[in-house]
């Protein structure tokens, strides 16, 4: 649910049935208009916040509560994607690890990146992921970059590659 475009339209709807004042808190509506623009909300939102905007005393503490789930949950979606992009650039590595170790490692983060709403094609895992190989794998990791095409390439190709040239 895009919830500023939401906003737009209920702001619209609300305006049009003489309730947005109820809403916004301009003014003193009556409780009539109050439990009008409630149920204005409570129709226009997904079954699971319904519970939880039902229980509020007025229209503009429910309209508050809108925002709050969906900007909040905006906001901690775009600093978990942050974070993710942060370790997805740094991650390297570590001692004794494998090449399918590091392969499920780079690949959830890229998938949990997916889940968020990044791009995050085979292409780029393939790339960082040769450029992070230790270093009994360096001479292999640029004998693939330079004569193979990465496109199209996936990870599980490129370990079995690697692998099968050390």
């Amino acid at each position: 649910m895009n919830y500023i475009e939401w906003v737009l339209v209920m702001k619209i709807n609300l305006r049009a049935q003489g309730l947005w004042e109820a809403v916004s808190g301009m003014g003193e509506p009556g409780e009539r208009e109050d439990m009008a623009a409630l149920t204005a909300l409570l129709r226009a939102v997904p079954p699971e916040m319904v519970p939880v905007l039902a229980i509020k005393d007025t229209s503009a503490n429910a309209w508050e509560a809108i925002k709050m789930m969906r900007m909040g949950v905006r906001h901690a979606r775009e600093a978990t994607a942050q974070r993710l992009r942060k370790e997805f650039e740094q991650i390297a590595f570590k001692d004794g690890e494998t090449l399918d170790a590091f392969g499920m490692r780079i690949t959830n983060l890229a998938n949990n990146l997916r889940s968020l709403g990044d791009v995050v094609d085979e292409v780029k895992i393939v790339q960082k992921f040769l450029r992070e190989v230790p270093s009994q794998y360096a001479q292999i990791a640029c004998s693939i970059e330079t004569l193979l095409d990465l496109n199209g390439m996936s990870v599980e190709e490129l370990i079995g590659r690697l692998r099968s040239s050390a």
